[in-house]
């Protein structure tokens, strides 16, 4: 973008005093001040305002950036990520306006300035981890249309576990270097027919899983039965359900509850007080599993595409 270009969508400011320019390598405190100020009204991830992702999204690699103040608060942000070509991947643009802000054109503005960052035709992917009915109405106005959508799902592990009848078919093995491939295997059978799989190489997805400091092997368990793998769940530190699933043949047999189940009794041993978990809005059946296992939705996460 030029900076000709900026400074015109810059200047053309909604009805209220605000002040703009680049997002600055002293701004990350207010940046998770605003995420935290978002989640409290909007819901959605606890881990929305890591400040990890957020120096992901705003400051690390950023080709261009926006930031609204009023007097000294951090009101509105807007960053671009370039796409990679000529693969085609997307360039990312992620922003946020702050609740007492909305409605007055601002995030209008932001998102504006980031889809006129490049090029007019490149491929855009929109990124939100605290989606509002505004901000979906918003994304469309603009020629963006949702590729993906995930319901926030949370349980206080204060009532302890859930109970799930057990079976004695089924055993827990963890996550060793030895079982690794084994987890994939499962993986790769309960998810290949999705929207979207990857087709990662096992050596991508065991690295992709275990390689996150987050990462425990502890809540991350292979469920065996009748001589063979059927199924995983993998957690992480913060009480975080990282992913969960079961092979085809054996769904139906309440295997995914028992596996949540004792990773939550593994959680509360030591020492977490709540479980949180994403799960997809074409997957009424995981849905449903999880509200009878005490989760409850708390928000969404999506991302948008400009059409090609």
């Amino acid at each position: 973008m030029t900076a000709l270009k900026a400074a015109r969508l810059a200047s053309e400011q909604p009805p209220l005093c605000v002040h703009w320019r680049e997002i600055g390598p002293a701004d990350p405190p207010a940046i998770v001040a605003l995420h935290e100020a978002a989640a409290a009204v909007d819901g959605g991830s606890p881990f929305a305002a890591a400040q990890w992702l957020l120096r992901r999204w705003y400051i690390d690699g950023v080709e261009a950036s926006l930031a609204a103040f009023r007097d000294d608060a951090l009101i509105g942000i807007c960053a671009r990520r370039p796409g990679g070509q000529p693969d085609g991947i997307p360039a990312r643009i992620a922003g946020l306006v702050a609740p007492a802000h909305r409605g007055q054109g601002l995030g209008a503005r932001l998102l504006d300035f980031g889809l006129a960052a490049g090029q007019p035709d490149a491929p855009v992917l929109v990124e939100t981890e605290l989606l509002t009915a505004a901000a979906d109405a918003l994304y469309r106005s603009r020629g963006l249309h949702q590729v993906f959508a995930e319901d926030v799902m949370v349980r206080s592990l204060a009532e302890g576990p859930p109970v799930v009848p057990p079976d004695p078919a089924v055993s827990f093995i963890p996550w060793t270097e030895a079982t690794a491939p084994r987890f994939f295997a499962v993986w790769e059978a309960a998810f290949r027919e999705r929207p979207g799989f990857p087709g990662w190489p096992a050596a991508t997805w065991i690295s992709r899983m275990s390689d996150d400091e987050d990462f425990r092997a502890d809540w991350t368990l292979l469920a065996r039965a009748g001589g063979e793998d059927v199924g995983f769940v993998a957690g992480a530190s913060g009480g975080w359900i990282v992913q969960a699933g079961v092979i085809p043949a054996a769904r139906g047999r309440r295997l995914s509850g028992r596996l949540i189940a004792e990773v939550l009794g593994r959680m509360i041993a030591a020492g977490e007080t709540r479980a949180v978990l994403t799960v997809n809005v074409s997957n009424p059946a995981a849905i449903a599993v999880y509200e009878r296992l005490g989760f409850t939705e708390t928000g969404r996460r999506a991302r948008y595409e400009r059409a090609r």
